[in-house]
């Protein structure tokens, strides 16, 4: 998938900040991999709106990892009401699709389908992660998370 392809699916789907502009220099590339659920969940990490005063004991900034998401759901705020929306879908196998961005240590940010990657991993489903990963040199592309993270 080239650039131009992945902002056409994704970006009308993104809720987090992204530098689309900058998302065009040649430092940012795209690599298609997969990845599976439940072994792979620990490379996993999610941007959710913590709770005031909640502090993830894995937090990355705005992110938590999937197995904290997990094991303490309420750690999403109010995303967790709205966390098995999509559990009708996630039989076991079921494949999803994402965009992502890779994090230090071989970490993997997903950008969307937060929720049913997360419910998929609450309720013990066996998944494949198509991932379209963006690799570059800093978290510039994501701002919100680029400044906690500074």
């Amino acid at each position: 998938m080239d650039k131009r392809d992945f902002e056409k699916k994704y970006r009308p789907h993104l809720r987090v900040a992204f530098d689309w502009d900058a998302f065009e220099a040649d430092e940012w590339t795209l690599e298609e991999i997969q990845l599976a659920l439940p072994r792979d969940a620990h490379k996993i990490w999610t941007p959710w709106p913590t709770p005031p005063g909640r502090v993830a004991s894995h937090s990355l900034g705005k992110t938590l990892s999937l197995l904290e998401v997990a094991e303490d759901p309420t750690l999403a705020g109010d995303e967790q009401d709205t966390l098995f929306k999509h559990e009708d879908e996630l039989v076991d196998g079921v494949a999803i699709d994402a965009p992502a961005f890779a994090l230090s240590g071989g970490r993997i940010l997903l950008l969307d389908r937060n929720h049913r990657v997360a419910a998929a991993t609450i309720l013990k489903r066996t998944s494949i992660l198509e991932l379209v990963v963006i690799s570059g040199p800093s978290l510039q592309l994501l701002p919100d998370i680029a400044r906690v993270d500074a």
